[in-house]
């Protein structure tokens, strides 16, 4: 089938809405079902958009609701999404009528109205992500009822957003997470789903995973989450000095150090991913500190960091020492000495770059 035919179908189908739930209505008797070529002699509207077989079922004693939803559900088995999702729009409007009480549809019960709406929502999200309409897939998932505590709908709500992100980043769209779309009541599930996806990707690779913590920094810093959006730089600072002391290569330049023998003995382009690593480390301590003193109160210029997580992650124990667990404070002044000491190392890796 051709998309003008197609266009074509969902304007009859709209258009003729009423006559064509009569028209199924009354192809049954007494519950009994008349053969297919009875139903054609009476009525060849439908014969020239899908074969009739494959619908007669869906249309047997239905309301406007789910006469639009089954053929929401037939144009996407036939791979038409986009018509598709504008039958479950029109099915959508047709419910909200219903609950605005400006019609009345007898065969809905009211026990059944909730569940009619989430699987609404629920179809209408999937083929909005199938078409890439992010804006409805956006305002879809805020219309979704959490209210009264229903757990049920708060984990499709909370799905929802993580395949929308994942949309998001596979589209190279995210940005658009940060900019566009507020979730303003949903901030921490988010977050949540944004620190779920850190975690994976540092396990693949660590550097890389830069790129997904300042999208969780710029989303709190978004949010007016000033110290939470540090904690997270400096959380991936910490794990990349860790990583560095456990990193033979960082103890070869400490011993070259030590022994003032500065020079050749490490390759180029060793030298060069120590730089790049200093620099990260450089550039996110400024945000962090910059950040950090805009804070009016200065007994509030801290960061809270869960050592645990620090700890878990980075390869090899060091020295046998015991870790710490739990959370630690850290003041501004002691990571202004920490910013000082990369600077330090900073300064002696150019030296071996020259």
């Amino acid at each position: 089938m051709k998309l003008g035919k197609v266009e074509e179908s969902f304007k009859i189908f709209v258009d003729n809405s009423n006559n064509i739930i009569e028209f199924f209505k009354d192809s049954y008797d007494d519950g009994e079902k008349k053969d297919t070529n009875t139903i054609i002699k009476r009525n060849k509207l439908l014969i020239s958009l899908i074969p009739i077989n494959n619908i007669i079922n869906k249309f047997n004693d239905v309301n406007l609701i789910e006469y639009y939803m089954n053929l929401s559900l037939i144009f996407e088995k036939l791979n038409f999404n986009l018509i598709s999702l504008k039958f479950q729009i029109e099915s959508m409007k047709i419910f909200n009528q219903f609950k605005q009480g400006l019609i009345n549809i007898n065969s809905i019960e009211t026990n059944e109205i909730d569940k009619i709406e989430i699987n609404q929502q629920i179809n209408c999200f999937k083929l909005s992500i199938k078409v890439e309409n992010f804006e409805l897939s956006y305002n879809t998932i805020l219309n979704i009822n959490i209210n009264n505590n229903n757990k049920s709908n708060e984990l499709i709500q909370f799905n929802c957003i993580k395949i929308f992100i994942n949309k998001l980043f596979e589209k190279n769209l995210i940005k658009d997470l940060i900019i566009n779309y507020k979730f303003k009541n949903l901030i921490d599930k988010i977050d949540l789903i944004l620190i779920e996806i850190i975690r994976k990707e540092e396990k693949l690779n660590f550097i890389n995973s830069l790129k997904f913590y300042k999208i969780l920094y710029s989303w709190r810093f978004k949010n007016g989450l000033i110290k939470e959006s540090c904690e997270i730089l400096y959380e991936f600072n910490l794990k990349l000095i860790k990583s560095q002391e456990e990193n033979s290569n960082n103890k070869k330049l400490i011993k070259l150090t030590n022994n003032n023998n500065i020079g050749g003995s490490i390759i180029d382009d060793e030298v060069s991913g120590l730089k790049d690593k200093q620099l990260i480390l450089v550039e996110n301590y400024l945000i962090i500190i910059n950040l950090l003193s805009t804070i009016k109160d200065e007994e509030d210029r801290y960061l809270i960091i869960n050592n645990k997580i620090i700890n878990n992650e980075g390869g090899e124990e060091g020295g046998g020492e015991e870790e710490e667990v739990g959370d630690s404070i850290i003041w501004i002044n002691k990571i202004k000495e920490e910013y000082q000491s990369v600077l330090n190392d900073m300064r002696i890796i150019l030296e071996l770059n020259n």
